[in-house]
């Protein structure tokens, strides 16, 4: 009953559903998956998001430092995604698994924090335990389905799991400092305190519980990484094989490509920079936001610290719904990769106007508006990560894979909160008015690349053919009695 449950939560899906995952490995595998990354995203942003108010009463943290702690989760994740891409795919559940164990550990260590460099220290750990989680999960999910159209929709069911794991943080994050309240005054004024990272203030409130969710949700990282550890590499019978130019059989196996030689392909594609460009900017809006949202309802709209998590928490579920319908959308349309770049570039521009809502001054209003360009900013990631996929050579999707994530990273979740950290910090410039300068200008900068990797795509007439089917993966298409009661799965073993 507790995996049950445990399942239940990570993927908000029907009983038959997890009857289904019991019964295939693929589902199983998906599932697993699902789980880590609730997890990954629920100590990375929503406890860490929650929790930052609290360190900065509990050791005087000023919120420029505060930033700093934020970006160096995605700081170790920029170090080490292209060499994970290029060294641990070939054995991809084992790198998830002992990536997450460590992660876990990480996780503990940055709840027994008590100074700055700890907690600096516990969040590069956790990054860098992370990082083969969000580069190979992705290519593994791809590697084990027949059918390509439906990959979209499986990434879907995967992003949707971090908003979650999000919620899960923030809500547990609020009820641990649910005692920890203080009287301090609130609103648009930028008080300016002295930056100490060694002088703890006296406490006068008790603040300390955020420890011991880290060490729940560290603990329970660590036993799934574990588990994935163990599980197999492949889970059906399909392996993705292309012709020769006469049509005999396999490909001959191809020398590796340097590290070297896969960036500069990479880099070369207009198409994949434009996309990094947009996605990186994208996530530099959504970075800033979701760091400091509970500050902006704590100090500009005068709520308390559980409440201001809990009013943070109630985005994500547009969030979830953004992922998944992103995914959703290319498994039923199978648009080609032009019609894709319209929807990205739609998407940004009708969300943008919305950030405005930073000026309103009620929290209910405030999240009503907000929802609306928290859905739009989300809803292409599952199509970023299909056009990424699809425009490489196929021995280059996991160095592409990590290159989207990286540039998410560097241009996005990296200085997106330290930018909207320094301007809180300044005195020429209000709370609200910083929030909106930083929301306009990534979506900005977003909608332009977005638009412009529309104008250079190819032709859908030209992208749009169809996958040709092996004799396997026709034999694959046809269910057996025992999927037949969970429904459609072109991906169990026949």
């Amino acid at each position: 009953l507790k995996l049950q449950f445990l399942y239940f939560i990570a993927s908000s899906t029907t009983h038959m559903e997890w009857c289904n995952a019991v019964s295939n490995p693929f589902q199983r595998m998906l599932t697993l998956l699902g789980m880590l990354c609730l997890f990954a995203s629920c100590v990375s942003t929503g406890l860490i998001t929650a929790t930052l108010t609290a360190l900065e009463d509990e050791f005087g943290i000023h919120p420029t430092l505060l930033a700093v702690i934020v970006v160096m989760y995605d700081s170790a994740y920029v170090l080490t995604s292209l060499p994970t891409a290029h060294w641990l795919y070939t054995d991809i559940p084992k790198s998830i698994g002992g990536g997450m164990a460590l992660f876990g550990l990480a996780s503990v260590f940055y709840g027994f924090g008590q100074a700055f460099p700890m907690f600096l220290a516990g969040q590069f750990i956790m990054g860098v335990g992370s990082t083969p989680l969000w580069v190979l999960s992705f290519v593994h999910i791809d590697d084990n389905v027949s059918d390509k159209h439906k990959v979209p929709k499986y990434i879907g069911r995967i992003l949707a799991k971090t908003p979650v794991g999000v919620v899960i943080g923030l809500v547990v994050g609020g009820l641990f400092l649910t005692n920890c309240t203080d009287e301090e005054k609130c609103g648009d004024s930028n008080p300016t305190p002295t930056i100490s990272i060694t002088e703890i203030p006296p406490q006068e409130m008790d603040c300390s519980g955020w420890k011991y969710s880290f060490y729940i949700f560290g603990g329970i990282s660590f036993m799934l990484g574990v588990w994935f550890f163990f599980t197999n590499k492949h889970y059906n019978d399909y392996i993705v094989e292309t012709s020769n130019e006469d049509g005999k059989g396999k490909d001959e196996e191809k020398v590796p490509i340097g590290l070297g030689e896969a960036l500069r392909r990479l880099l070369t594609n207009k198409q994949l920079v434009l996309l990094l460009l947009a996605q990186g900017f994208m996530a530099f809006v959504g970075s800033a936001i979701v760091a400091f949202a509970p500050r902006f309802f704590e100090k500009t709209l005068c709520q308390s610290k559980s409440a201001s998590s809990y009013y943070t928490a109630v985005f994500i579920p547009f969030v979830v719904a953004a992922y998944a319908g992103g995914g959703k959308l290319l498994d039923v349309t199978k648009w080609g990769i032009r019609r894709q770049w319209r929807v990205i570039a739609i998407s940004q521009a009708v969300g943008t106007p919305f950030f405005l809502g930073f000026y309103s001054h009620s929290p209910i209003l405030f999240v009503a508006i907000l929802c609306i360009p928290c859905f739009l900013l989300f809803f292409p990631n599952a199509i970023i990560l299909s056009i990424a996929k699809r425009i490489v050579e196929p021995e280059l999707r996991p160095h592409s894979m990590a290159l989207v994530n990286v540039s998410s990273r560097l241009v996005g979740s990296i200085p997106g909160p330290i930018v909207l950290g320094v301007l809180l910090d300044a005195n020429f410039i209000t709370d609200r008015s910083a929030y909106v300068l930083v929301s306009l200008i990534g979506a900005g900068l977003s909608t332009i690349c977005s638009l412009v990797g529309w104008y250079y795509a190819p032709p859908d007439e030209e992208d749009s053919k169809e996958i040709p089917k092996t004799e396997l993966q026709e034999f694959q298409d046809v269910p057996t009695p025992e999927s037949a009661p969970y429904g459609e799965d072109d991906t169990q073993v026949v």
